[in-house]
């Protein structure tokens, strides 16, 4: 897999104002990129294809709750830096099922994320435990293989 992987967790992240964006598709084949989140409560992971410099595809994610860490289940969501927005977060996906149980987003075939504002730069997934939202861990970032302007 070509591309930087940056394993870090990031509570706030100040960029300044970019410009000069560009939307071109990426030259190379298209590459297949993974973040992981995981804690002593609440684990998950997505798999994304930079289909272009605005648009992620054949996406996945999936969660569980670890067994023995109290009641309650899982969420997981996609975060996006977008070179016009900042910092974009996707729906929030639970898994309600007992603990131990792995549960896929979505259920069968893919999904995507098209940017409402410039170039992606990098992406990650984000879980917690619910229903107190707690034990929130970033995942590792994916970072634009293309390192589009703006970014």
């Amino acid at each position: 897999m070509k591309g930087v992987r940056t394993a870090s967790v990031l509570a706030t992240i100040g960029l300044g104002v970019v410009t000069g964006l560009s939307t071109a598709s990426p030259a190379a084949a298209a590459t297949t990129a993974r973040s992981d989140a995981c804690n002593s409560v609440v684990c998950g992971s997505g798999t994304f294809t930079w289909a272009s410099n605005t648009r992620l595809s054949g996406g996945s994610m999936s969660v569980k709750r670890t067994c023995g860490t109290g009641s309650g289940g899982s969420v997981i969501q996609i975060q996006v830096f977008e070179s016009g927005n900042g910092l974009v977060s996707g729906p929030e996906h639970p898994n309600n099922s007992a603990c131990g149980t792995l549960k896929r987003f979505p259920a069968s075939g893919s999904t995507s994320w098209t940017s409402s504002g410039g170039n992606i730069c990098w992406w990650r997934v984000v879980v917690a435990a619910t229903p107190q939202f707690n034990h929130i861990t970033n995942g590792n970032q994916q970072v634009n293989p293309n390192h589009p302007a703006g970014c």
